[in-house]
């Protein structure tokens, strides 16, 4: 079976529940794939090629119990890493258009008090507005991320 990390998953975990041994295929490279075209017949015979000759060994994993959720954990923690970096980032194309005093205020300030210092921005225009926006975006999201560091191992 190709595809058992993502939706052939639950089929695979079915297929297995009933007592038919599954073995996961690994797809094709890319670089073949646009050599050859992608086709489901060919990719079901070159499946069946690899069962057949021994070189498909892998069992698919099993994502229930402490490893199903530890990649949970590891999952959403990089998830709240990204969003809070694209937030930052969003920020900081968003600033160079503050005047001057404003982004002397917010010159050298380091995350956390960066963040803060963006939330408490008076929404006095729409640039502060925004500004104060992504500060507080940024504030939770770092939060979020702290919080599962705590809990996960990575």
């Amino acid at each position: 079976m190709e595809g058992t990390g993502s939706y052939g998953y639950r089929l695979a975990r079915l297929l297995a529940g009933r007592g038919v041994q599954v073995w996961e295929i690994n797809c094709p490279g890319r670089s073949r794939r646009r050599r050859k075209g992608k086709s489901d017949p060919v990719d079901a015979g070159n499946a069946a090629r690899a069962v057949l000759a021994g070189e498909a060994t892998a069992v698919p994993e099993d994502r229930r119990g402490f490893a199903g959720e530890l990649r949970l954990l590891v999952l959403t923690r990089r998830s709240a890493v990204r969003a809070r970096t694209q937030a930052a980032s969003q920020i900081k194309a968003v600033l160079p258009g503050a005047g001057d005093e404003l982004r002397a205020r917010l010159h050298g300030l380091r995350k956390a008090r960066f963040g803060r210092a963006c939330a408490a921005l008076e929404p006095a225009g729409g640039l502060r507005r925004a500004l104060a926006a992504l500060g507080r975006r940024w504030l939770t999201l770092d939060a979020g991320a702290a919080s599962w560091k705590r809990r996960s191992p990575r």
